[in-house]
Protein backbone atom coordinates (compact mmCIF):
# COMPACT_ATOMS: atom_id res chain seq x y z
CA UNK A 1 0.00 0.00 0.00
CA UNK A 2 1.45 3.21 -0.98
CA UNK A 3 1.50 6.36 1.50
CA UNK A 4 -0.82 8.41 -0.65
CA UNK A 5 -3.11 5.49 0.30
CA UNK A 6 -2.51 5.33 3.64
CA UNK A 7 -3.02 9.14 4.07
CA UNK A 8 -6.27 9.01 2.72
CA UNK A 9 -7.15 5.91 5.34
CA UNK A 10 -5.24 8.16 8.17
CA UNK A 11 -7.58 10.92 7.04
CA UNK A 12 -10.97 8.96 6.88
CA UNK A 13 -10.43 7.18 10.74
CA UNK A 14 -9.91 10.98 11.60
CA UNK A 15 -12.78 12.18 10.40
CA UNK A 16 -14.99 9.20 11.20
CA UNK A 17 -13.30 8.43 14.58
CA UNK A 18 -15.83 10.72 16.13
CA UNK A 19 -18.82 9.10 15.35
CA UNK A 20 -18.41 6.05 17.85
CA UNK A 21 -17.97 9.01 20.95
CA UNK A 22 -20.84 11.38 19.87
CA UNK A 23 -23.25 7.87 19.51
CA UNK A 24 -21.90 6.74 23.26
CA UNK A 25 -22.67 10.13 24.63
CA UNK A 26 -26.08 9.96 23.05
CA UNK A 27 -26.80 6.39 24.60
CA UNK A 28 -25.81 8.09 27.71
CA UNK A 29 -27.68 10.99 27.59
CA UNK A 30 -30.71 8.65 26.56
CA UNK A 31 -30.74 6.15 29.37
CA UNK A 32 -33.63 6.13 31.99
CA UNK A 33 -32.51 4.39 35.51
CA UNK A 34 -36.01 2.43 35.13
CA UNK A 35 -35.14 1.48 31.73
CA UNK A 36 -31.67 0.41 32.56
CA UNK A 37 -32.87 -1.23 35.91
CA UNK A 38 -36.13 -3.27 34.34
CA UNK A 39 -34.06 -5.92 32.89
CA UNK A 40 -31.70 -6.56 35.75
CA UNK A 41 -31.62 -9.45 38.64
CA UNK A 42 -31.37 -7.72 41.64
CA UNK A 43 -30.07 -10.24 43.23
CA UNK A 44 -26.86 -10.71 40.68
CA UNK A 45 -25.70 -7.59 42.00
CA UNK A 46 -25.98 -8.41 45.47
CA UNK A 47 -24.19 -11.55 44.98
CA UNK A 48 -21.02 -9.55 43.39
CA UNK A 49 -21.04 -7.49 46.77
CA UNK A 50 -22.53 -4.12 45.08
CA UNK A 51 -23.96 -2.86 48.10
CA UNK A 52 -23.63 1.15 47.44
CA UNK A 53 -25.67 2.57 44.91
CA UNK A 54 -22.75 4.43 43.16
CA UNK A 55 -21.12 0.79 42.64
CA UNK A 56 -24.32 -1.01 41.24
CA UNK A 57 -24.65 2.37 38.74
CA UNK A 58 -20.96 1.81 37.76
CA UNK A 59 -21.80 -2.42 37.20
CA UNK A 60 -24.79 -1.41 35.52
CA UNK A 61 -23.55 1.40 32.70
CA UNK A 62 -20.07 -0.66 32.31
CA UNK A 63 -22.57 -3.67 31.09
CA UNK A 64 -24.75 -1.48 28.95
CA UNK A 65 -22.04 0.47 27.00
CA UNK A 66 -20.09 -2.56 26.49
CA UNK A 67 -22.36 -4.03 24.75
CA UNK A 68 -23.52 -0.73 22.81
CA UNK A 69 -19.94 -0.39 21.85
CA UNK A 70 -19.70 -3.84 20.27
CA UNK A 71 -22.02 -2.68 17.97
CA UNK A 72 -20.69 0.81 17.44
CA UNK A 73 -17.28 -0.57 16.78
CA UNK A 74 -18.25 -3.37 14.42
CA UNK A 75 -20.42 -0.99 12.46
CA UNK A 76 -17.38 1.51 12.42
CA UNK A 77 -14.84 -1.29 11.12
CA UNK A 78 -17.11 -2.58 8.41
CA UNK A 79 -17.31 0.80 7.09
CA UNK A 80 -13.43 1.34 7.28
CA UNK A 81 -12.85 -2.03 5.93
CA UNK A 82 -15.17 -1.00 2.51
CA UNK A 83 -12.99 2.51 2.30
CA UNK A 84 -10.34 0.53 2.13
CA UNK A 85 -11.30 -2.06 -0.10
CA UNK A 86 -12.87 0.22 -2.49
CA UNK A 87 -9.17 2.34 -2.51
CA UNK A 88 -6.84 -0.57 -2.27
CA UNK A 89 -8.62 -3.76 -4.06
CA UNK A 90 -11.73 -2.34 -6.28
CA UNK A 91 -13.97 -3.80 -3.44
CA UNK A 92 -17.87 -2.55 -2.49
CA UNK A 93 -20.59 -2.98 0.00
CA UNK A 94 -22.73 -5.62 -1.46
CA UNK A 95 -26.03 -6.53 -1.85
CA UNK A 96 -25.77 -10.12 -0.79
CA UNK A 97 -27.31 -11.40 2.33
CA UNK A 98 -24.21 -12.66 4.89
CA UNK A 99 -21.50 -10.94 2.60
CA UNK A 100 -20.55 -7.01 3.09
CA UNK A 101 -17.84 -6.63 0.80
CA UNK A 102 -17.06 -7.82 -2.69
CA UNK A 103 -14.00 -7.45 -4.38
CA UNK A 104 -12.80 -8.17 -8.04
CA UNK A 105 -8.60 -10.08 -7.86
CA UNK A 106 -8.33 -11.57 -11.13
CA UNK A 107 -9.49 -10.71 -14.61
CA UNK A 108 -9.98 -12.96 -18.08
CA UNK A 109 -9.48 -11.41 -21.51
CA UNK A 110 -13.66 -10.99 -21.33
CA UNK A 111 -14.03 -8.90 -18.39
CA UNK A 112 -13.66 -9.49 -14.78
CA UNK A 113 -14.44 -13.04 -12.79
CA UNK A 114 -17.77 -13.30 -11.23
CA UNK A 115 -19.45 -15.94 -8.94
CA UNK A 116 -23.05 -16.35 -9.24
CA UNK A 117 -24.56 -15.67 -6.09
CA UNK A 118 -26.51 -18.80 -6.24
CA UNK A 119 -23.84 -20.62 -7.18
CA UNK A 120 -22.17 -21.96 -3.80
CA UNK A 121 -25.85 -23.13 -3.11
CA UNK A 122 -24.82 -26.78 -3.70
CA UNK A 123 -21.89 -26.63 -1.49
CA UNK A 124 -24.27 -24.90 1.74
CA UNK A 125 -26.89 -27.49 1.21
CA UNK A 126 -24.42 -30.36 1.29
CA UNK A 127 -23.25 -28.93 4.38
CA UNK A 128 -26.30 -28.65 6.35
CA UNK A 129 -27.38 -32.30 5.04
CA UNK A 130 -23.54 -33.30 6.73
CA UNK A 131 -24.46 -31.06 10.12
CA UNK A 132 -27.67 -32.38 10.13
CA UNK A 133 -26.32 -35.86 10.20
CA UNK A 134 -23.86 -35.70 12.74
CA UNK A 135 -25.29 -33.05 14.54
CA UNK A 136 -26.21 -35.71 17.58
CA UNK A 137 -23.59 -35.95 20.26
CA UNK A 138 -21.95 -39.37 21.19
CA UNK A 139 -20.58 -40.01 24.40
CA UNK A 140 -18.83 -43.07 23.10
CA UNK A 141 -21.00 -45.48 25.39
CA UNK A 142 -22.06 -48.72 23.75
Amino acid sequence: MNEKTRELIRNYIVKNIDTLHLARIKRLRNLKLNNILKNKNPYLFRCKDLNLAADLMTAVLDARLSSSEEGSFGSFLEHLAIYVSERTGGGFKTAADGIDIELVRRKTRGGEVWQKLGEFDPICDAKKKFQAGHSTYTSGKA
